[in-house]
Order: C-alpha cells, then structure tokens, then sequence
C-alpha cells in the first residue's frame, strides 16, 4: 500500500531520533479499496497516557464519524441515517503509528478489537489495522509477514575503476 510506505517516509524525514509521539488517524476507503479522501486528523492528540479499550473505541468512532459526515452520508452512532446500503459500501482502515519495533504489541491488538467495535456501531466494513514505524509496517490481522520499506538514499556517483594496462601475464606493457 503506497500511503503506509509513503507515512514511513515522511516520518523518517521528520524525525532524526528514535523517540516521537505515537499517532492514530482513520481512512475511508470505496469500494474498490482506494482512499476516498484524506485521513482523519489524530485522533491521539486529545489522549493523555496509553488508551483504555473503552477510550480506543470512543477515539475511533470519532473519527470514523467525521470522515462519513465529510463524505456526506451521516453516522448511524450519530443517528444521522446511514443506511444499510450506504454503510455496506464503505471501508475504512485505522492507521497506527508509533514508535516501537516493527513487530505486533499488545497495544496493535488493542486497537484492532476496538476497531472491530467501533466500524460494527456504525455499520462500516472494517479493513485491516495497519501499524507504521520507522522500519516499515504491518497489518495487525496477519501480522506475521511485516512490509519493511528500503531507506530512501540519494544515487551515489559511480566511482571509476582504475583500468589495469597489464597483460594477461602479470607484466606491465
């Protein structure tokens, strides 16, 4: 998926040392699986410590609310009238990232059941939880095979390798 890869990116460019906060934003996608429009803002940033289950699902039907109010369709946990067929038709993904090694923690696992929770409220189809670091990224359901991203180098000028004029046998001409 090019917007994980490119979310490794850009927090390789905007942080130079290990530690820096952990972030949570929602991404409704169509049908097809592509992104319908931009991420939700943080959904962390109101947050103080490490969530409770309650709180991780509170955060994402927040979130998950203002995206469906942004697309025009309402929210059923609003009461705003979201059909059986308009929520049929969405997908949304949680995107996690945080600092920790780029392997599932406790905490992925918590988030994934409180996105469970919280798409099953407002009727959205859950996609995978994915979990970004600065090593690369990972879908909660199947985390055994982490996607890890090549750190972006600027080419290197090729060095010339000095031509050798000696014949086969070792003496020079």
């Amino acid at each position: 998926m090019r917007q994980l890869t490119a979310s490794v990116w850009i927090l390789r460019a905007q942080t130079r040392r290990r530690v820096f906060p952990a972030a949570a934003r929602v991404l409704l996608l169509g049908p097809d699986g592509a992104p319908a429009g931009d991420p939700s803002p943080d959904l962390l940033t109101a947050a103080t410590g490490e969530p409770d289950h309650a709180l991780r699902v509170d955060l994402a039907l927040a979130g998950l609310d203002r995206l469906l109010a942004v697309a025009g369709t309402g929210s059923r946990s609003m009461g705003t009238g979201l059909t059986d067929e308009q929520a049929g038709y969405w997908l949304a993904t949680l995107l996690v990232v945080r600092p920790d090694p780029l392997e599932c923690v406790d905490g992925d696992l918590a988030w994934w059941r409180a996105w469970l929770v919280a798409c099953g409220i407002t009727g959205v189809r859950p996609a995978p939880v994915y979990v970004a670091t600065r090593t690369g990224w990972l879908d909660v359901p199947a985390a055994t095979r982490p996607i890890v991203v090549p750190r972006l180098r600027p080419p290197q000028p090729r060095r010339r390798q000095p031509r050798d004029h000696a014949r086969g046998d070792g003496s020079a001409t």
